[in-house]
């Protein structure tokens, strides 16, 4: 089961993504992003048991729940990102990546390559 995360979680990995960005915006190296490991998300969560992938983007922490059976290919992984892009919650930023990376990995889809 996906574990739903504390708004205390929330704002200690965004203030580790924004001191990332910071040190990329004065020019370091890739190496020093690479070593400011910030790891996954906790916003998003691949939830295996119930199939889904559950967004905790919304203030109240409750989720948005992606059936994964849905996602059969990359057709189906961009209309859910159209899909995502057209909600007053989500912005459209560094997390839509984040987010079509976990679905892709869950459901063993190449995202990085041209179709």
């Amino acid at each position: 089961m996906a574990k739903i995360p504390t708004h205390e979680e929330i704002d200690t990995w965004l203030a580790k993504r924004k001191a990332q960005h910071d040190r990329m915006s004065v020019g370091a190296s890739w190496v020093e992003i690479a070593e400011m490991e910030i790891g996954a998300d906790p916003r998003i969560q691949i939830d295996k048991e119930r199939g889904v992938c559950a967004l905790y983007f919304r203030t109240n922490l409750v989720p948005y729940e992606i059936d994964l059976d849905r996602v059969k290919d990359e057709r189906d992984l961009l209309a859910w990102t159209v899909h995502l892009c057209g909600k007053g919650w989500f912005s459209i930023t560094s997390e839509l990546v984040d987010i079509v990376e976990a679905i892709a990995a869950a459901k063993g889809l190449d995202c990085h390559h041209p179709c």
